[in-house]
């Protein structure tokens, strides 16, 4: 992702979606039971305002839950249209007429295919020349791609794979 300001759904988005879920279960439930709790046992008029039946924090909670929820739909519909996206790619034409984006999440696609985590740097913004964070084996490669060819002379002695 890019290196601007992000916030709980977008770094949620870029998770795989159950964390996202998980996130917010756990949010929940420490801001509606866990926070009263600790107040309750704090003893003091904080101690009377959580004995009774309403809980402040509940809505709370609620709303973390609900934003965490919305950033795990987002993952989950993100992660969905990168699987479509390179089953439905069926030559370099459908390949050239991708965006910039959608070409990135491509080659990512088609390398976690292969076995690989993959960590896209470039998809909010600037990404200091590295697209793709590949990750196997307890190796980490750092990759840059190009969706037109070009001749790059200073790139003449660095390892160039086709895969």
């Amino acid at each position: 992702m890019g290196r601007g300001k992000r916030n709980l759904i977008d770094v949620l988005a870029g998770l795989p979606w159950p964390v996202g879920l998980v996130v917010g279960a756990l949010g929940y439930l420490t801001l509606a039971h866990g926070v009263p709790m600790w107040f309750a046992r704090q003893g003091g008029s904080l101690a009377q305002a959580f004995a009774g039946a309403s809980n402040p924090f509940s809505l709370l909670g609620w709303l973390f839950f609900g934003m965490c929820a919305i950033g795990a739909l987002v993952s989950f519909f993100n992660a969905r249209r990168t699987r479509q996206l390179l089953d439905t790619c069926t030559g370099l034409e459908s390949i050239a007429a991708l965006g910039w984006r959608d070409f990135e999440r491509l080659v990512g696609e088609a390398f976690r295919r292969r076995g690989y985590s993959v960590e896209e740097t470039g998809l909010g913004g600037a990404d200091g020349g590295i697209d793709l964070i590949l990750r196997r084996d307890g190796r980490r490669i750092f990759t840059k791609y190009k969706q037109k060819i070009y001749d790059f002379p200073h790139c003449q002695n660095a390892e160039k794979r086709c895969f």
